[in-house]
């Protein structure tokens, strides 16, 4: 009971107190708070996990625009034979010829096709298969395929999840269930179920792709945290028990993707990696890196937590850009009851002045620029 009691305070504490802790635990008595660590990886580091010559790679979504510069750098560097799988899929080869020949240059299963061509003259060997990433029964089939054809799987990369539509960009208070499962189906069922069809198979890696977003947030993008943030918990739990070593690598934007919402996030695009920054990272990571959660930052990773989840900069900033209340027209009128307080305090942090009266009229404050 005494325990109990402990806790209760702490929580209470925790609850009423100013901190600018975002993650933290209560353990064995201890609080514990959730820190990052730079650890820098460079090419004369011990290689934990070399990537086979001619090896075996399941790349799920592997499809999409993502999929396509892992398989370019697996082609070239280890002349890789890729298992491309996807929820729709690719024609039969016979019937290529025809859609290459009859389809637009925007048509998406040509574009898919033309990859496919150009990683197999990269030196790849590829075969790209239908399968939904969490239909247990589908992904069974799969394995049974690539052990039939090339004998053995090296190695997972679980890149399959949705990178547009309208579960982007959404309020919370819109999400419905159809907008979150389109995140959570691929992702978290997705990791299940590769899970249960691999557990009697030993792998050099599975890598879950994550994002940094289950960092430093994203308005908008709520089912996306979510599900995201299941991949780095997910690897983080089953490191401790399973033979596979599982690594979720929270991921700053690759090449591609935010072209879905460029102009509307630009805070995110001029982080975007370049296809080679995004390549070299993956070998580092894959090879070099600890099993576990493990973030890929193109900025410096403190000083965007300070300026987008602690407000930290921002409450710099306003601190030093405070001044006094200029000379109005009118008589200044306090707030009068809690609402207006905090409306008052909002309209001063972003006028930058020291009071804001509720009957202010912000058109005739000569010299305030907001």
């Amino acid at each position: 009971m005494r325990q109990e009691r402990q806790l209760v305070d702490s929580l209470i504490a925790e609850l009423t107190t100013d901190s600018i802790d975002v993650v933290l635990a209560y353990r064995g008595g201890r609080r514990w708070v959730q820190t990052y660590t730079p650890a820098p990886l460079s090419e004369g580091d011990t290689v934990k996990r070399p990537l086979r010559e001619q090896g075996v790679y399941l790349i799920t979504g592997g499809l999409g625009s993502v999929g396509y510069l892992l398989g370019q750098y697996l082609a070239r560097t280890v002349k890789a034979r890729l298992v491309l799988s996807s929820r729709s899929g690719l024609p039969p080869r016979s019937q290529w010829a025809d859609i290459l020949a009859t389809s637009g240059e925007k048509d998406g299963t040509a574009l898919k096709i033309r990859r496919v061509q150009t990683l197999e003259a990269l030196g790849a060997e590829v075969m790209a298969a239908r399968a939904d990433v969490a239909d247990e029964a589908q992904m069974r089939t799969l394995v049974t395929q690539i052990h039939d054809r090339f004998g053995q799987l090296d190695g997972v990369l679980h890149v399959a999840g949705t990178a547009s539509g309208p579960s982007f960009l959404c309020p919370l208070t819109k999400l419905g269930y159809a907008e979150i499962e389109m995140h959570i189906h691929p992702k978290a069922y997705g990791s299940y179920v590769i899970e249960k069809v691999l557990k009697d198979k030993e792998l050099d890696f599975c890598i879950l792709f994550s994002s940094t977003v289950t960092l430093f947030g994203g308005l908008g993008s709520g089912a996306y945290t979510a599900a995201s943030a299941f991949l780095d918990a997910f690897a983080t739990q089953r490191n401790q028990a399973s033979a596979i070593p599982w690594i979720s690598v929270n991921w700053d934007p690759w090449p591609g993707e935010t072209k879905w919402y460029e102009g509307l996030q630009t805070s995110l695009n001029k982080y975007t990696m370049t296809p080679e920054e995004s390549q070299e990272a993956f070998w580092r990571v894959t090879c070099l890196a600890d099993e576990g959660q493990v973030a890929v930052v193109t900025g410096d990773l403190l000083a965007r937590f300070d300026l987008w989840v602690t407000r930290a900069a921002n409450k710099e900033r306003q601190a030093i850009t405070t001044h006094e209340r200029p000379a109005l027209v009118g008589t200044y009128i306090a707030p009068r009851d809690d609402t207006e307080q905090t409306i008052a305090e909002i309209w001063a942090r972003v006028l930058g002045i020291e009071q804001v009266g509720v009957d202010d009229n912000f058109s005739t404050w000569e010299g305030i620029h907001c």
